[in-house]
């Protein structure tokens, strides 16, 4: 099993969303090959939070538009 930590999450998003304009399901940020159940839930678990954070920062929006629909990532609209 391979555990992903919140801060090197956070570091694979701030690289891959520096160039998105569109809000972007957050699963296409998780990492390739996620065979293994654990593999999938704690890569999910650790960008999720780093999302949170990279929001709170003001690096990110994040939207929901349901309860347990999926979430998006947009980076910031800069003024």
């Amino acid at each position: 099993t391979r555990l992903y930590s919140v801060e090197e999450a956070a570091k694979r998003l701030r690289h891959l969303t520096s160039s998105m304009v569109d809000w972007t399901v957050l699963h296409r940020f998780l990492p390739p090959n996620l065979s293994q159940e654990m593999d999938l839930r704690s890569a999910t678990a650790s960008h999720f939070a780093a999302s949170l954070e990279l929001a709170r920062e003001g690096v990110l929006r994040l939207r929901q538009d349901t309860q347990f629909a999926p979430i998006y990532l947009k980076t910031r609209d800069l003024v």
